[in-house]
Protein backbone atom coordinates (compact mmCIF):
# COMPACT_ATOMS: atom_id res chain seq x y z
CA UNK A 1 0.00 0.00 0.00
CA UNK A 2 2.79 1.90 1.01
CA UNK A 3 4.17 1.59 -2.32
CA UNK A 4 1.35 2.22 -4.35
CA UNK A 5 1.06 5.65 -2.70
CA UNK A 6 4.93 6.59 -3.17
CA UNK A 7 4.47 5.63 -6.90
CA UNK A 8 0.55 7.72 -6.98
CA UNK A 9 2.65 10.40 -5.80
CA UNK A 10 5.63 10.55 -8.08
CA UNK A 11 3.22 10.15 -10.96
CA UNK A 12 0.65 12.69 -9.76
CA UNK A 13 4.11 15.24 -9.15
CA UNK A 14 5.79 14.36 -13.21
CA UNK A 15 2.85 15.31 -14.37
CA UNK A 16 2.02 18.67 -12.63
CA UNK A 17 5.72 19.65 -13.89
CA UNK A 18 5.13 18.02 -17.30
CA UNK A 19 3.97 21.55 -18.40
CA UNK A 20 5.05 24.80 -18.39
CA UNK A 21 4.50 27.38 -15.08
CA UNK A 22 3.84 30.97 -14.69
CA UNK A 23 5.48 33.03 -11.80
CA UNK A 24 4.11 36.48 -10.97
CA UNK A 25 7.22 38.73 -9.07
CA UNK A 26 7.91 42.37 -8.54
CA UNK A 27 11.45 43.95 -9.83
CA UNK A 28 12.91 40.89 -11.62
CA UNK A 29 12.42 37.12 -12.67
CA UNK A 30 14.88 35.77 -10.88
CA UNK A 31 13.71 35.52 -7.54
CA UNK A 32 9.97 35.09 -5.81
CA UNK A 33 8.91 38.70 -4.55
CA UNK A 34 4.97 38.21 -3.67
CA UNK A 35 4.77 41.93 -2.33
CA UNK A 36 6.23 45.60 -3.22
CA UNK A 37 6.28 47.66 -0.25
CA UNK A 38 5.83 51.98 -1.24
CA UNK A 39 8.94 53.22 -0.71
CA UNK A 40 8.26 56.91 -2.59
CA UNK A 41 7.51 58.29 -6.07
CA UNK A 42 9.54 56.62 -8.90
CA UNK A 43 8.93 53.59 -10.82
CA UNK A 44 7.37 49.95 -10.14
CA UNK A 45 8.18 46.69 -12.14
CA UNK A 46 5.95 43.69 -12.04
CA UNK A 47 7.54 40.92 -14.50
CA UNK A 48 5.62 37.89 -15.77
CA UNK A 49 8.07 34.80 -16.34
CA UNK A 50 7.73 31.20 -17.27
CA UNK A 51 9.75 27.88 -17.57
CA UNK A 52 9.52 24.31 -18.33
CA UNK A 53 8.83 25.26 -22.56
CA UNK A 54 9.55 22.42 -24.43
CA UNK A 55 7.22 23.75 -27.79
CA UNK A 56 7.03 25.97 -30.48
CA UNK A 57 5.11 29.20 -29.25
CA UNK A 58 2.39 31.09 -31.23
CA UNK A 59 1.71 33.96 -28.68
CA UNK A 60 0.70 34.49 -25.22
CA UNK A 61 -1.98 36.28 -23.37
CA UNK A 62 -1.77 36.99 -19.43
CA UNK A 63 -4.66 38.79 -17.77
CA UNK A 64 -4.05 40.35 -14.33
CA UNK A 65 -7.32 41.38 -12.25
CA UNK A 66 -7.17 43.44 -9.20
CA UNK A 67 -8.46 43.83 -6.19
CA UNK A 68 -10.34 45.53 -4.82
CA UNK A 69 -12.21 45.64 -7.69
CA UNK A 70 -11.50 49.31 -8.57
CA UNK A 71 -8.35 50.42 -8.17
CA UNK A 72 -7.33 53.79 -5.82
CA UNK A 73 -6.43 56.40 -8.36
CA UNK A 74 -2.59 56.43 -7.82
CA UNK A 75 -2.76 52.76 -9.33
CA UNK A 76 -5.17 53.99 -12.45
CA UNK A 77 -3.38 53.39 -15.60
CA UNK A 78 -5.86 52.68 -17.38
CA UNK A 79 -6.41 53.01 -21.56
CA UNK A 80 -10.00 52.39 -21.49
CA UNK A 81 -12.57 53.49 -18.75
CA UNK A 82 -15.99 51.92 -19.05
CA UNK A 83 -17.26 54.75 -15.77
CA UNK A 84 -16.57 57.10 -18.28
CA UNK A 85 -14.01 59.15 -16.14
CA UNK A 86 -10.52 60.25 -16.75
CA UNK A 87 -7.58 57.81 -15.56
CA UNK A 88 -5.69 60.18 -13.29
CA UNK A 89 -2.45 58.89 -14.85
CA UNK A 90 -1.47 59.17 -18.41
CA UNK A 91 -2.00 55.15 -20.08
CA UNK A 92 1.95 55.83 -21.24
CA UNK A 93 3.45 55.79 -17.66
CA UNK A 94 1.87 52.17 -17.82
CA UNK A 95 4.71 50.45 -19.94
CA UNK A 96 4.57 46.39 -21.16
CA UNK A 97 7.79 45.17 -22.88
CA UNK A 98 9.47 41.84 -23.28
CA UNK A 99 12.16 42.19 -20.33
CA UNK A 100 15.31 43.77 -19.90
CA UNK A 101 16.12 41.78 -16.61
CA UNK A 102 18.44 38.77 -15.54
CA UNK A 103 16.24 36.04 -17.45
CA UNK A 104 15.97 36.02 -21.05
CA UNK A 105 12.91 37.75 -23.21
CA UNK A 106 10.55 34.96 -24.65
CA UNK A 107 11.56 35.58 -28.44
CA UNK A 108 8.40 37.47 -29.79
CA UNK A 109 7.96 40.15 -32.38
CA UNK A 110 5.38 41.83 -30.63
CA UNK A 111 4.49 42.64 -26.89
CA UNK A 112 1.84 45.12 -25.82
CA UNK A 113 -0.74 45.32 -23.06
CA UNK A 114 -3.13 47.92 -21.31
CA UNK A 115 -5.30 48.46 -18.62
CA UNK A 116 -9.15 48.82 -18.53
CA UNK A 117 -11.76 49.73 -15.79
CA UNK A 118 -14.83 47.96 -15.77
CA UNK A 119 -18.02 49.73 -14.53
CA UNK A 120 -22.09 48.66 -14.14
CA UNK A 121 -22.72 48.77 -17.70
CA UNK A 122 -19.57 46.89 -18.94
CA UNK A 123 -19.04 44.78 -15.76
CA UNK A 124 -15.53 43.71 -14.93
CA UNK A 125 -12.92 44.29 -12.38
CA UNK A 126 -9.94 46.67 -13.07
CA UNK A 127 -7.39 44.44 -15.67
CA UNK A 128 -4.48 44.58 -17.40
CA UNK A 129 -4.31 42.62 -20.54
CA UNK A 130 -0.93 41.44 -21.92
CA UNK A 131 -0.39 40.01 -25.48
CA UNK A 132 2.79 38.85 -27.24
CA UNK A 133 2.98 37.22 -30.77
CA UNK A 134 6.03 34.53 -29.90
CA UNK A 135 8.58 33.22 -32.55
CA UNK A 136 7.29 29.94 -33.76
CA UNK A 137 11.12 29.24 -34.89
CA UNK A 138 12.36 29.58 -31.68
CA UNK A 139 13.39 26.29 -29.63
CA UNK A 140 13.10 26.70 -25.96
CA UNK A 141 15.03 25.21 -23.29
CA UNK A 142 12.78 23.55 -20.27
CA UNK A 143 15.46 24.88 -17.58
CA UNK A 144 15.17 27.79 -18.42
CA UNK A 145 13.43 30.67 -16.94
CA UNK A 146 12.25 32.95 -19.88
CA UNK A 147 10.45 36.70 -19.27
CA UNK A 148 7.42 36.91 -20.61
CA UNK A 149 6.44 40.17 -19.90
CA UNK A 150 8.00 43.42 -18.29
CA UNK A 151 5.27 45.42 -16.52
CA UNK A 152 6.65 48.95 -15.55
CA UNK A 153 4.27 51.40 -13.52
CA UNK A 154 5.34 54.72 -13.30
CA UNK A 155 4.66 56.22 -9.81
CA UNK A 156 6.46 59.67 -10.02
CA UNK A 157 2.65 61.36 -9.74
CA UNK A 158 1.56 59.00 -7.09
CA UNK A 159 0.85 60.15 -3.71
CA UNK A 160 -0.27 58.72 -0.13
CA UNK A 161 -3.87 59.73 1.12
CA UNK A 162 -6.86 60.53 -0.38
CA UNK A 163 -5.81 63.58 -2.47
CA UNK A 164 -8.34 66.28 -4.75
CA UNK A 165 -7.98 65.59 -8.38
CA UNK A 166 -6.52 65.21 -10.68
CA UNK A 167 -3.52 64.25 -7.68
CA UNK A 168 -3.45 60.48 -7.95
CA UNK A 169 -3.92 59.51 -3.92
CA UNK A 170 -3.85 56.56 -1.89
CA UNK A 171 -1.34 55.14 -2.99
CA UNK A 172 -0.22 53.28 0.37
CA UNK A 173 -3.81 51.03 0.62
CA UNK A 174 -3.15 47.31 0.37
CA UNK A 175 -3.75 45.83 -2.83
CA UNK A 176 -3.66 42.21 -4.64
CA UNK A 177 -3.16 41.52 -8.14
CA UNK A 178 -4.15 38.20 -9.63
CA UNK A 179 -3.44 35.87 -12.41
CA UNK A 180 -6.73 35.56 -13.69
CA UNK A 181 -6.83 34.61 -17.10
CA UNK A 182 -4.00 32.87 -19.36
CA UNK A 183 -3.73 30.99 -22.75
CA UNK A 184 -0.71 29.39 -24.62
CA UNK A 185 -0.64 28.32 -28.20
CA UNK A 186 1.53 26.28 -29.83
CA UNK A 187 1.90 26.10 -33.24
CA UNK A 188 -0.35 22.65 -33.78
CA UNK A 189 -2.37 23.57 -30.29
CA UNK A 190 -4.28 26.18 -29.09
CA UNK A 191 -4.82 26.58 -25.44
CA UNK A 192 -1.85 24.55 -24.31
CA UNK A 193 -2.00 23.14 -20.43
CA UNK A 194 0.50 25.07 -18.39
CA UNK A 195 0.67 25.62 -14.27
CA UNK A 196 0.69 28.23 -12.32
CA UNK A 197 3.62 28.85 -10.17
CA UNK A 198 3.17 32.09 -8.54
CA UNK A 199 -0.22 33.16 -9.47
CA UNK A 200 -0.42 36.50 -7.36
CA UNK A 201 1.49 39.80 -6.02
CA UNK A 202 0.59 41.42 -3.30
CA UNK A 203 1.36 45.67 -2.80
CA UNK A 204 1.35 46.95 1.00
CA UNK A 205 0.14 43.90 1.70
CA UNK A 206 3.53 41.37 3.10
CA UNK A 207 0.77 39.43 5.41
CA UNK A 208 -1.46 38.90 2.64
CA UNK A 209 -4.50 40.12 5.00
CA UNK A 210 -6.69 40.73 1.67
CA UNK A 211 -6.34 37.20 1.05
CA UNK A 212 -4.62 36.90 -2.37
CA UNK A 213 -5.23 35.00 -4.18
CA UNK A 214 -9.15 33.99 -3.64
CA UNK A 215 -10.62 36.55 -5.89
CA UNK A 216 -9.38 34.17 -8.68
CA UNK A 217 -12.61 32.46 -9.77
CA UNK A 218 -14.35 35.72 -9.80
CA UNK A 219 -11.95 37.64 -11.97
CA UNK A 220 -11.63 34.93 -14.48
CA UNK A 221 -15.54 35.05 -15.24
CA UNK A 222 -15.60 38.45 -16.24
CA UNK A 223 -12.50 38.32 -18.28
CA UNK A 224 -13.90 38.47 -21.66
CA UNK A 225 -13.15 41.46 -22.60
CA UNK A 226 -9.26 41.06 -21.53
CA UNK A 227 -8.80 37.72 -23.68
CA UNK A 228 -10.14 39.04 -27.06
CA UNK A 229 -8.41 42.43 -26.65
CA UNK A 230 -5.72 42.26 -29.03
CA UNK A 231 -7.06 39.15 -31.45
Amino acid sequence: MRLLLVLLFCCSASSAFAFPSLRLSWDDCSVISPNKSWSGPGMYRLVVSGTGFTDHYKFVQVGIGFYPRRVVPAWDFSTVDYWGGTPCHSASLLTVGPGTGTCPSFPATLVTGRMEEGSLTQPGWTGLGMYANLDPSFTPVAATRYTLFQIDFDHSQSLEGVQPYPACGSVELPMCLVVAFKQLNTTTITGALWADEVAYATWQDPSNSLGCPGATAAVARTWGSIRGMYR
